[in-house]
């Protein structure tokens, strides 16, 4: 109703519009781009209506706005509007828990904001004729309350517009979240959404595919969708190659369709990605692709030529750290690895070495390749990678308990002594788009698989895994 609580409500409504997007890639930011046009068409004529026509009571009568309504116009606007695409873009950064509570606040400060300070805008008319007691009482101007009126039914109309036009749920929150306090203000036009773009007509399924990638799922990934686009004669996927909790990320964001990586969702990726409470999105699903078996590289001029299982285990976990116990040099060993949350280093802290912790010495590159990069220009270097990244390298042989030599570490809860391996995921947020299942239909082929195997994957069967 007035400058002060409004731009606490348009704070709300920005917050509230990111909540109301939940749709996958590329809808969610349509339906943001119709959230801000919408509240750009019912909101700015509202409010400026209310600026200019009572100034001073718009703005509590404060003293330095008094007589200048071309200020208090422009200073309310840039305030009310400022404070919708700041709730926005703030709600484009953070979880749906931090969100819901930042509503809760919002909420209870506006309802305070009528309240409490009801003596600073119950009188109507300007500052000199309420300072002189001439001023009207507000249920008493028929002026005003008519602007009020009228706002509320520009509003209604427009958000059942927005309601038909988006055909989602989420819509309908953001109008139910905006009605009871344009009910207290008697303004409302905030939230009304109204379709201007003509973006919304075009079909999603034309655009083109985007799929967030981390650096060691790139290259099978790519291959993939390039033979895949070549036989349906379709535009080729763009990947975007992210660190895995970016891709997550941009996956919750809707800025992709899907996106591939070597471990499933953490919880926090989940309850960020899934929401709580009210405002709940689709349920994350990891679906398992392809796997590739860990190895332990070396430098091709290094005379050791075969380690123990156990001794393998003391190189990574530091117990083992020079070439000396080995057969060879007495110099140190240099152990490489990829980032320690990647899905290579996880897998074997986990599983190989029981949860102990790699080497302190252990030199952090950013991914698998990195890590053959890395052994390739060391001589005393030993690398933990997978066998899809071994280009320049040679791969140090592993001894098991039985003296049967394997080229990869063993997994010692498989009793038939596999190969220790990592998977490789897609992970959409419900069910995958139409593409990307063609996508994964094609990996499952035997073109598909053939291609895996070029870059030292097995491609695991179709199975469908929702996140836990």
């Amino acid at each position: 109703m007035t400058v002060p609580q409004d731009t606490v409500l348009c704070l709300g409504l920005g917050v509230a519009a990111h909540l109301a997007s939940p749709g996958p890639a590329p809808l969610r930011m349509d339906q943001q781009r119709v959230a801000t046009s919408g509240f750009a068409v019912a909101w700015v004529p509202l409010t400026t209506v209310l600026l200019v026509g009572w100034p001073d009571w718009s703005w509590w009568y404060w003293e330095f706005l008094a007589g200048r309504p071309g200020l208090a116009l422009v200073l309310g606007l840039v305030l009310e509007v400022g404070a919708f695409m700041l709730g926005l873009r703030w709600a484009r950064s953070v979880g749906p828990p931090s969100i819901t509570k930042a509503l809760v606040a919002l909420g209870v400060l506006y309802a305070a904001l009528v309240v409490l300070p009801f003596q600073h805008y119950k009188m109507v008319g300007t500052a000199a004729e309420v300072a002189s007691g001439a001023g009207t009482p507000l249920w008493r101007s028929p002026g005003l309350a008519l602007a009020l009126g009228l706002g509320g039914a520009w509003f209604a109309a427009f958000g059942v517009v927005t309601v038909l036009r988006i055909r989602k749920l989420a819509a309908v929150v953001l109008i139910l979240l905006a009605v009871p306090m344009t009910a207290c203000s008697g303004i409302s036009g905030k939230g009304g959404e109204v379709v201007v773009s003509s973006e919304q007509d075009e079909n999603p399924a034309n655009r083109p595919l985007m799929l967030a990638v981390t650096r060691d799922a790139e290259p099978v990934v790519r291959a993939w969708a390039r033979r895949l686009a070549e036989q349906m004669g379709t535009p080729m996927p763009r990947l975007r190659v992210v660190e895995g909790v970016s891709s997550m990320h941009a996956l919750a964001e809707g800025e992709v369709a899907a996106a591939f990586l070597h471990r499933k969702p953490s919880d926090h990726e989940v309850r960020y990605a899934e929401g709580e409470g009210l405002f709940l999105n689709s349920k994350l699903k990891a679906l398992a692709m392809a796997r590739s078996a860990l190895v332990l590289l070396v430098h091709s001029s290094n005379p050791v030529q075969v380690v123990s299982q156990d001794q393998a285990r003391g190189i990574l976990d530091g117990t083992v750290g020079h070439w000396r116990g080995l057969g060879g040099s007495d110099d140190p060993i240099h152990l490489f690895v990829a980032r320690r949350m990647d899905g290579t280093p996880r897998i074997v802290r986990e599983r190989l070495l029981n949860g102990a912790a790699l080497s302190v010495h252990a030199q952090e590159v950013p991914a698998d390749e990195a890590v053959a990069s890395a052994v390739a220009s060391d001589p005393l270097a030993v690398g933990l990678s997978s066998g899809a990244f071994v280009h320049g390298t040679r791969v140090l042989t592993i001894r098991d308990e039985e003296g049967l030599q394997r080229p990869h570490l063993s997994d010692p809860s498989d009793s038939t002594k596999g190969p220790l391996t990592r998977e490789l995921f897609l992970v959409t947020q419900g069910t995958p788009d139409l593409r990307v299942a063609e996508l994964r239909q094609f990996a499952q082929s035997l073109e598909g698989r053939a291609v895996a195997e070029m870059f030292g994957y097995l491609v695991s069967d179709m199975e469908d895994d929702r996140v836990p």
